[in-house]
């Protein structure tokens, strides 16, 4: 009996020798690089998200740039157009205002052609005045004398000139005698 209990033991040993070879032979080394795996996944999920994040962010910045361009250059044609279209008026202002005074001269005499003379001369200043505001308002920030203002700037520098305008007419305009 004394074999067969120390033959019980050695196996006991044995296979306790075996579980613990086995766990730090096999299952521990396996732990080891499944944990190891698992940390390179993470870090390589991490900077493919930081690189995603990147992406999507010089994107947006692209994106708002490519608007913030298009703004601009559609505020520039508009200003152009503009222009184009206030030398315009005043170009057919003028003709106009100075086929007027040749009819006036001819039908009605001296006096009205001098009102129309004087029309066109206030006309004349508030365009004058009226650039020269734009102008003086560019300057105050360091910009070029033609430069794109506000909407709202804009806006209420037409709407002063246009009160300009109807007022050298409402005094100098002799058609509405």
């Amino acid at each position: 009996m004394n074999n067969i209990f120390k033959i019980s033991i050695a196996m006991g040993i044995l296979i306790l020798s075996l579980s613990i070879s086995y766990y730090y032979f096999v299952e521990k080394p396996f732990q080891d690089r499944l944990q190891t795996e698992n940390k390179e996944r993470e870090i390589k999920e991490q900077k493919e998200k930081a690189l995603k994040d990147q992406e999507e962010k010089a994107s947006l910045i692209e994106q708002e740039n490519r608007n913030k361009d298009y703004e601009r250059d559609e505020a520039q044609r508009r200003a152009e157009r503009d222009r184009f279209w206030r030398e315009r008026n005043i170009e057919t202002k003028k003709d106009d205002i100075e086929k007027q005074a040749e009819r006036q001269r001819e039908n009605v005499g001296r006096q009205k052609v001098n009102a129309k003379r004087n029309l066109i001369t206030c006309l004349q200043g508030v365009d004058d005045a009226y650039h020269e505001r734009w102008q003086r308002h560019c300057r105050k920030y360091n910009l070029n004398d033609d430069c794109l203002l506000s909407k709202e700037t804009s806006e209420l520098y037409s709407m002063d000139k246009q009160r300009s305008f109807d007022e050298c007419h409402r005094l100098y305009d002799v058609l509405k005698e």
